[in-house]
């Protein structure tokens, strides 16, 4: 029996934020240690949350990744954009001076669009998400939340059987 563990990143991601090379690759040694294998971690989902304010530019980039998916064989699941934008305005003095009179409004708009992809493995997701990363456009923001499958413990497999008989 499998339960569902919720892995969320905490920051946004952005274009500038992910490193170019990985050191060790740079290295003009060979490596001599062998890796040993490791099993792949199963996810049932990845849902990636875009933020910006040119809806055009996430539309684009959501169908970069669908395809891309696509080409992977990652099931792409519910593609959407949300459907209000959120609304920031500011409203300022026109001048240093104090004339009430007179003001200037300003507004930013912020998009959002969902992806969700499914049934990944950890090297897939991997691969994924470095692949969109890398290519993500400037002015928009990515939050990337992963839905892992976990083995349920023993001492609940063992309760879970003791009930059923």
């Amino acid at each position: 029996m499998y339960f569902i563990k919720r892995i969320s990143s905490a920051a946004l991601i952005s274009r500038n934020s992910l490193p170019l090379a990985n050191i060790r690759c740079l290295s003009s040694q060979p490596q001599t240690e062998l890796a040993v294998p490791q099993k792949d971690k199963l996810y049932s989902r990845l849902e990636i949350e875009l933020k910006g304010i040119e809806p055009e530019v996430m539309k684009s980039y959501a169908w970069y990744a669908q395809r891309s998916a696509e080409h992977l064989g990652i099931p792409v699941g519910r593609c959407y954009a949300a459907r209000k934008s959120d609304k920031d305005r500011w409203t300022v003095l026109k001048s240093v001076h104090v004339h009430s009179k007179h003001l200037v409004s300003y507004e930013v708009r912020t998009y959002y669009r969902f992806l969700n992809f499914h049934n990944l493995t950890q090297s897939t997701l991997e691969t994924f998400l470095e692949y969109i990363q890398r290519n993500l456009p400037e002015g928009t923001a990515m939050k990337a939340t992963k839905v892992e499958i976990q083995k349920l413990p023993e001492h609940i497999e063992q309760a879970i059987q003791e009930e059923n008989n």
